[in-house]
């Protein structure tokens, strides 16, 4: 992950958990009566913007992982594993069927619509299954998801299209046909209005339902937001601010996924951050015509484990399906840790 950050980082300088429901819990009611409002941060938003934010902020109340049905996947061996995967809009499920091959399903939500797609019909309807590149066989089946919004301050009613991508890995024969068991729930619920909401899962991811925006009505003392750049990404929030010396500089907020014993960069360093343990990491990415960037990351209390009780797996392979919430806020390296520090009061 942190070589995407990398990546975001040379271009700057020159956007609640995977679990299932508890049995004999209420069913999720529909997405058109789940209100969701938003905020304008007290920017002058243009209507793209306001779009943008609601998208994200209906896309943080979807549990990915809730459209996993152990009954529908029981042909293909034992559902092992459902957990969290590289980000809080991503789930990875396990199935374990007794032998040696690596079973897997990828659930992600994503706004962005493949670049090549034919009709591929489930039970229920069609989805379209993106183009295979060829070089790791799988099967990436897409189901569009048009899902109501409210509007900023509760006022106004507009749709949006989203799209679930699940991806089979690792089956015997063809993955298209547990990916299609996964897409005819996601089409289902999409066409009923009735999506797995967080709120109703037995775990959360902590963070998972929080605006990373929410940075930018509590920014330190001293500083104004200039721009809301992208929130392309509903847990990912990036803009411009301006501190004392009235120069706008850019921050991102990102909310990501990783393992509780992932190593941080050789060349990070612990600090405390009011109070809180938290890594502080420039991969000197500066030169005479721009500021150092840095990352200041701190882990949210609480660990997500998405392993079935007495599960088949291996010691190692149930490694990965524990998860951890950390935030990390990237910008200038003389000014982020005060941004990090805010961040405390969205992520607490």
């Amino acid at each position: 992950m942190r070589g995407t950050w990398l990546a975001l980082g040379v271009t700057a300088a020159l956007l609640t958990g995977c679990t299932q429901l508890v049995p004999g819990s209420p069913a999720p009611e529909p997405a058109a009566r789940a209100p969701v409002t938003i905020d304008d941060y007290g920017l002058d938003l243009a209507p793209r913007d306001r779009t943008a934010l609601q998208t994200a902020a209906v896309l943080r109340t979807i549990d990915p992982c809730g459209f996993v049905s152990h009954t529908q996947l029981a042909d293909y061996g034992r559902v092992a594993q459902v957990t969290p995967y590289l980000s809080p809009e991503s789930c990875q499920v396990r199935i374990h069927s007794g032998d040696t091959r690596s079973q897997r399903l990828r659930i992600e939500l994503s706004i962005s619509k493949p670049a090549a797609a034919t009709d591929y019909p489930v039970d229920g309807g069609t989805a379209l299954r993106a183009a295979d590149p060829g070089s790791d066989p799988h099967c990436e089946l897409v189901v569009p998801m048009q899902l109501p919004t409210t509007g900023v301050g509760g006022t106004g009613i507009g749709t949006f299209t989203d799209y679930v991508r699940v991806t089979a890995s690792g089956f015997e024969g063809d993955n298209c046909a547990p990916a299609g068991a996964v897409a005819s729930k996601v089409l289902v619920a999409a066409r009923d209005l009735k999506v797995p909401l967080r709120r109703y899962a037995a775990e959360t991811l902590p963070g998972g339902d929080q605006d990373p925006c929410a940075l930018l009505r509590r920014m330190p003392a001293g500083w104004t937001v200039s721009l809301l750049t992208s929130v392309s990404n509903p847990y990912e929030c990036k803009f411009y601010a301006r501190g004392k010396d009235h120069a706008d500089q850019y921050f991102v907020l990102r909310l990501e996924v990783d393992r509780p014993d992932d190593s941080v960069p050789a060349k990070a360093s612990s600090i405390d951050l009011a109070g809180r343990t938290a890594t502080r990491y420039c991969p000197n990415t500066s030169s005479p015509e721009s500021p150092q960037w840095c990352f200041i990351d701190f882990a949210l209390d609480g660990v997500f484990d998405g392993n079935v009780p007495d599960s088949p797996l291996t010691s190692a392979e149930q490694s990965y399906g524990k998860a951890r919430a950390t935030v990390s806020v990237y910008g200038p390296e003389a000014v982020v840790q005060e941004l990090a520090v805010a961040a405390l009061a969205v992520y607490r």
